[in-house]
């Protein structure tokens, strides 16, 4: 059975906060990082191309699952600064919300269909569709 679509972020600061928690364990600088965790290192405004990290960062595998990370080039977003403005990262915010709500919508008028569908049969015809696994 699908399942509704969970809220990405449950705000604009948590989105922030994700975006650098997710650079730092995606290069293995800190791959058991928690929120709890966090210093007061973090940008405000982050760039989501690199993290806030100011550059990109390519894994190489190590042997045995481990990756090592290598600098490619200063970020082209943020200009190798790690910032961005808070407009683009409230667009992008927005974004990711959007999505997330026209998920959310599908889900909701599968699920009234299916309602509306079911509505219409008989117990026998609903007993022998949960029997079929449908």
């Amino acid at each position: 059975m699908m399942e509704r679509p969970k809220r990405p972020y449950r705000n604009f600061a948590e989105f922030l906060v994700s975006i650098q928690i997710y650079w730092r364990q995606e290069t293995r600088q800190d791959p058991f990082l928690a929120v709890e965790d966090l210093d007061c290192n973090l940008i405000k405004y982050p760039c989501r191309r690199c993290g806030g990290a100011g550059a990109i960062f390519i894994l190489h595998p190590k042997g045995k699952g481990q990756c090592r990370s290598e600098v490619e080039d200063p970020c082209t977003a943020c200009q190798g600064l790690g910032k961005a403005t808070k407009k683009a990262c409230q667009e992008e915010y927005r974004q990711v919300i959007a999505r997330w709500k026209e998920e959310a919508g599908k889900y909701d008028r599968l699920k009234e269909v299916k309602r509306r569908v079911l509505k219409k049969l008989t117990e026998e015809e609903v007993q022998a569709l949960k029997e079929l696994g449908v």
